[in-house]
């Protein structure tokens, strides 16, 4: 018997606490991609079914320990977190959400997801998904991705939006 807003609530709050001493340090080449982005004009943002707060604690950390000058701000267009919609992932809302604020049409978009949850969110709102191998996950867990890449460095070196007539206009999903 466990009310589950009230557990929901203390585990934030204990990994909001854990954010606050633990460094989050970021896959390799996300900082050449968000560069590579902002360089080439393609809108980026983050969908992510935490809690904003969560969220920020964790973009603050990352981009300390990437050495950057530059907050998340200057990257990412906009940020759509799971306490802005109804039905997290897997239920394409946060794309759907995210994709209508930046005024797009979801076959402009291209979603990096690390989570088969992830995927099925993205395809669901009908944007093109690349699946990012990471220690949770593998090449069999996200079978169901467009492409998959083993790094955010394939990505560019593969120039993965190549199935579009041009770039992508969007870039939305990032993971830390």
């Amino acid at each position: 018997n466990v009310d589950v807003e009230e557990y929901i609530k203390r585990r934030n709050n204990k990994y909001l606490e854990l954010l606050d001493n633990e460094p989050i340090i970021p896959n390799p080449g996300l900082k050449e991609i968000l560069l590579w982005g902002k360089k080439n004009n393609i809108k980026q943002g983050i969908c992510s079914s935490s809690i904003k707060p969560m969220v920020e604690k964790v973009l603050n950390s990352v981009f300390k320990n990437m050495e950057m000058s530059e907050t998340a701000c200057d990257f990412f267009n906009d940020i759509t977190t799971g306490d802005e919609v109804k039905r997290k992932k897997p239920f394409p809302d946060i794309y759907l959400n995210i994709i209508s604020k930046l005024n797009l049409k979801p076959p402009e978009c291209m979603a990096i997801e690390d989570s088969v949850t992830g995927i099925e969110s993205a395809k669901s709102a009908g944007c093109k998904t690349v699946g990012l191998i990471t220690t949770f996950y593998n090449r069999d867990d996200l079978i169901n991705a467009d492409k998959i890449a083993v790094s955010l460095e394939e990505i560019i070196e593969k120039k993965f939006w190549g199935w579009f007539n041009s770039k992508p206009n969007k870039i939305c999903g990032l993971q830390s």
